[in-house]
């Protein structure tokens, strides 16, 4: 291949032959706009998240029930936030198996978690 003028060739069992004898594609390809817009900006969110252990008994916590050794984030409620993730024993838990309030999480399931398992809500607010 003969790379300063983009000639392909192909082996005809013989000899090689020229594929394309008169295209030149550039160095870079097709030429983009004189101006190209500039990257869009990162959009500014925050990331908060609750920290808890189950009893083996329970199924609802509040924000009594934060592990301080973490941090103390309080449970918020799903007007304030953008997204709301549960994530119990580090699997994200479908919307359907959990409820969220202001100051409160009620899981849903018939089973209730193994005690000392880790449970964590992350909520995610996107500012636009």
């Amino acid at each position: 291949m003969d790379t300063r003028n983009r000639i392909f060739y192909r082996f005809n069992g013989k000899r090689w032959e020229p594929l394309i004898t008169s295209v030149n594609l550039g160095s870079i390809g097709t030429p983009g706009p004189p101006n190209p817009p500039a990257p869009p900006r990162p959009i500014q969110t925050t990331n908060l998240l609750y920290f808890t252990l189950s009893d083996g008994q329970k199924r609802v916590y509040t924000n009594d029930d934060a592990l301080a050794e973490y941090g103390i984030t309080y449970i918020l409620s799903s007007n304030e936030v953008s997204y709301i993730n549960l994530f119990i024993n580090g699997m994200l838990q479908p919307i359907v198996n959990y409820q969220v309030e202001k100051g409160k999480l009620t899981l849903l399931t018939e089973d209730i978690p193994v005690k000392g398992t880790v449970i964590i809500i992350q909520f995610i607010t996107i500012y636009q």
